[in-house]
């Protein structure tokens, strides 16, 4: 949910660089859990925009994939070049996580990998997880969705279930249909998915399936052994996150009522101990000594599964919390982002290592002694709002700030721009208590926006104003003329035989001639009078508040000054003549706002700078008086 998922998935105008960056966050992510096999973003359209894999490196490489440095196992963790990214627009999970709300979580039923609308060989068993992603108000982009590894979601079950048992027995796991997802017989898996639909317990042994349906736990006794079975709800791990599971029961479709109910996925794990295990071998006649010891091997086998199964389960619980915690404390301290904590008053309660080497500070530097001002003040090129607030009194009154801009002062004296994101805590009684906070060092950023600004109004050869925007400065001004009861003037200029110059001395030549011939116009006008190029060797010149006789008298002075430029180009030039001289034709109009607009201004300038070609060149035409 980074801001720099946000900017990839609605194609911002840095979205190149910020899909390596996020590609780069993601690998690392995937190489960090290796229980994911897949990590994806898509957008609203259902297009893979980054796709991170998890496979298996036979070769040594992996052809058309970008490899993270890490192996573990035989596993490469890999970025999908973009050529073969896929659209996922007909899948269940992504037509499915663009209906949930901002959060909630799709958690699907296990079943096999399809690449390219087929079913992946060899077989790869995966169970998905998607969450939509949302912009500041809450507007649907794309969705995130990971794959988790089927297998391992196997071998842990087996693990739980089966405990210290001999290897002779058979365990397997079946879904709430009744379809094998895993077995160590040689029933057929996957029917449902592979033209098998008859594949189901259900078919082969009605009455032991309608016994492991209607009971979590039962106990059911054949003529050569004992099957023991477990109901397991992989949704109920979700039941206590600060996040919503929805899921799909199998008899549903698409326009049903998703469902948030940790029962609605069910899979039964089956355990088959042989006659030769649970009767240890003894050959006894009577049936009821068969019958006894049959129920004291039974209670005892019941006993010693549920022990082994909780000790397993609190060990597993305890590694998971174990490695979660540092994880957790490692993802913290070492994210590309600035994390700190401020308690009621203002003061550091904690930061992490990456702000803490943005800024120069040791931890013992500011927890429990500096109040936050010291590090975060106002940007002064940002408007605040409210201004006379500071960001702590407005998240105290709303609760929580996003993307607010500041200014975070390093210990040496200097600052940099960063972008902070806080939510307020409080407590039952609705105190204030504390404030957690991200900070995102947005300098990069501020560069590119400077850039794409100046890019964008103005033009690149010339420095001038480009067309574009001298439309809006000019329109901008007209609009203010009526009320101030003044006028303005309006210049369209053009370089005499600029074709010749190009033909005769190249276009390089031609492109200094423009340069120094703006540079001219500027250096003639006034402050604040707007000079852009309109195309080619022409330029526009807007003269604000200027009566006919003061755009008389600049007009000349642009023209003097262009007479007199002497542009030594190169030494083609040298050889021609020494220098470049070159004229200008201007046409001149005064504008009335109440009668006209700019483009009737424009043309009526242009006419007349076509009168100044026509009657000789280097001179100004302006309309009589």
């Amino acid at each position: 949910m980074l801001p720099l998922t946000r900017r990839v998935v609605v194609s911002a105008p840095d979205q190149h660089r910020a899909k390596a960056e996020l590609g780069a966050h993601l690998l690392r992510a995937v190489d960090s859990f290796n229980f994911y096999s897949q990590l994806r973003i898509l957008d609203s359209a259902g297009y893979e925009i980054v796709r991170i894999n998890r496979v298996e490196d036979t070769n040594g490489a992996q052809a058309g994939a970008q490899k993270s440095s890490v192996r573990r196992a035989g596993l490469d963790v890999a970025k999908v070049p973009d050529a073969e990214l896929q659209f996922k627009d007909e899948t269940d999970y992504f037509k499915i996580a663009m209906r949930l709300k901002p959060g909630e979580i799709y958690v699907s039923e296990i079943d096999l990998n399809e690449e390219n609308g087929r079913i992946q060989e060899p077989l790869v068993t995966t169970l998905r997880i998607a969450s939509p992603i949302t912009d500041a108000q809450g507007s649907l982009l794309g969705i995130v969705v990971a794959n988790l590894d089927g297998q391992r979601i196997f071998n842990w079950a087996r693990a739980l279930i089966q405990g210290g048992a001999p290897n002779s027995i058979d365990f397997s796991l079946l879904n709430q249909s009744g379809y094998w997802l895993t077995t160590d017989t040689h029933r057929s898996t996957w029917g449902w998915l592979l033209g098998q639909p008859d594949q189901t317990l259900a078919r082969q042994d009605p009455s032991l399936w309608h016994v492991l349906k209607a009971s979590d736990s039962s106990v059911v006794q054949v003529s050569d052994g004992l099957y023991l079975s477990e109901a397991i709800y992989p949704l109920q791990a979700f039941a206590d996150a600060p996040f919503q599971a929805v899921t799909t029961a199998p008899s549903q479709s698409l326009s049903q009522e998703l469902t948030r109910d940790a029962q609605a996925q069910r899979w039964i794990s089956l355990l088959y101990l042989p006659e030769s295990v649970w009767l240890g071998g003894t050959l006894l006649y009577q049936n009821w000594v068969q019958l006894l010891l049959a129920l004291l091997v039974l209670f005892v086998a019941f006993v010693s599964w549920a022990v082994a199964k909780q000790r397993l389960l609190r060990q597993h619980m305890m590694r998971v919390q174990s490695d979660h915690a540092k994880e957790l404390s490692d993802l913290y301290e070492n994210a590309p982002c600035g994390y700190q904590s401020v308690d009621g008053q203002g003061v550091y309660v904690r930061i992490n290592d990456t702000a803490l080497e943005w800024i120069g500070y040791g931890r013992d530097e500011l927890v429990g002694k500096m109040h936050f001002s010291q590090i975060l003040v106002p940007d002064p090129s940002r408007p605040q709002t409210p201004s006379d607030q500071t960001h702590l009194e407005i998240l105290k009154s709303r609760g929580a700030i996003v993307d607010y801009p500041m200014r975070m002062c390093r210990k040496d004296g200097s600052s940099f721009p960063v972008s902070l994101t806080a939510k307020a805590v409080y407590s039952e009684q609705g105190e204030f208590l504390m404030t957690r906070t991200t900070l995102l060092d947005v300098t990069q950023r501020r560069l590119l926006e400077d850039q794409l600004r100046e890019q964008a109004f103005t033009d690149p050869l010339t420095g001038a104003f480009n067309r574009r925007n001298f439309f809006l400065l000019a329109e901008q001004e007209l609009r203010h003329l009526p009320r101030s009861g003044q006028i303005c003037a309006l210049l369209c200029l053009d370089i005499d035989h600029f074709k010749q110059i190009n033909d005769r001395f190249g276009h390089a030549a031609g492109d200094l001639v423009l340069k120094a011939f703006a540079q001219a116009c500027q250096q003639s006008v006034r402050t604040g009078d707007i000079v852009a190029r309109m195309g080619g060797e022409e330029l526009a010149i807007l003269l604000r508040t200027a009566t006919r006789q003061d755009a008389k008298e600049i007009a000349e002075r642009i023209r003097m000054a262009v007479e007199n430029l002497a542009i030594q180009a190169s030494e083609r030039s040298v050889n021609d003549g020494g220098v470049i001289r070159l004229t200008v034709s201007i046409g001149l109009v005064c504008i009335d706002p109440h009668s006209e607009g700019l483009d009737q201004a424009l043309s009526r300038a242009d006419e007349l700078l076509y009168e100044a070609k026509r009657s000789g060149r280097n001179r100004v035409v302006c309309e009589p008086d």
